[in-house]
């Protein structure tokens, strides 16, 4: 557990590394969903997983029970994988959102909200209703970009 100075909110580090895609895996759902984040924030396939798999679980924990299952439900199964059972229980505020992945990623608050906004942009492009049906307050929902109708 690490003691988290900005809120005050001790939280543990949640797991953000996958296996690699399946064998003969086709270019669509998660390798297609990975590439396209990289090329949105500006980084390479495995900066842009890790941010992926960081985005789609510092979300999941901010988010209710069929929240989570509508999330679940619109990611690529390897990313399914990092996501926690149990949520509603982290700030749901984007400054602690960009606070902590800027903290587990090591980069900045800037890179954090890149990253974390090429994410959600990409998933609301894949699913534009994601968004609207997750129950976030609307400074985290601008995070799903304008395809979300943010």
């Amino acid at each position: 557990i690490r003691d988290w100075s900005v809120t005050g909110v001790q939280t543990c580090a949640l797991p953000i590394s996958l296996p690699p895609a399946p064998a003969g895996a086709t270019r669509t759902g998660y390798q297609e969903l990975i590439s396209a984040i990289a090329e949105r924030a500006g980084v390479d396939f495995p900066e842009a997983r890790e941010a992926a798999e960081t985005t789609v679980t510092l979300l999941a924990a901010r988010l209710d029970s069929a929240g989570r299952q509508r999330l679940r439900e619109a990611v690529p199964v390897q990313l399914r994988e990092t996501m926690p059972m149990r949520g509603d229980s982290l700030p749901r505020t984007l400054e602690a959102f960009l606070g902590e992945m800027a903290w587990l990623r090591g980069q900045t608050e800037e890179q954090a909200r890149n990253q974390a906004e090429a994410t959600l942009t990409a998933l609301a492009e894949r699913n534009p209703d994601l968004a609207g049906s997750l129950d976030l307050p609307p400074e985290l929902r601008q995070l799903f970009g304008p395809a979300a109708g943010a």
